[in-house]
């Protein structure tokens, strides 16, 4: 996740150096190298008091192992469990995109 969040205050950044030094839209697309050193770390100074907002959040999203909820992780759907559940196939598990809403502040200050 620390990877994301900081693309995400890399972006913010690139973003404001548009803006602010280049006098452009906010939605145009920057440079990568168009800040020099002292610059970007000013600017990713500010993305990051922006992002640690509190109302802001930062929505990390993965594919997980979770328990079938089919067959409660048993692998087997029939009473007498001699058939494999259709759902997980006998594995007990199926894979799921799970959306965990994280605090931006809480992100920033694991950094």
């Amino acid at each position: 996740m620390n990877n994301k969040v900081e693309a995400l205050v890399e972006f913010v950044a690139r973003h404001l150096a548009c803006v602010f030094d280049n006098d452009e839209e906010w939605n145009a697309i920057p440079d990568k190298d168009s800040m020099d050193a002292k610059t970007k770390w000013e600017y990713l100074q500010d993305a990051r008091e922006i992002l640690s907002y509190p109302d802001l959040a930062f929505i990390d999203s993965d594919i997980h192992s979770v328990l079938c909820g089919n067959c409660d992780g048993s692998g087997k759907y029939s009473y007498d469990a001699s058939q494999d559940c259709p759902y997980c196939h006998g594995q007990g598990v199926v894979k799921q995109k799970i959306e965990s809403i994280i605090p931006l502040t809480e992100a920033l200050r694991e950094e």
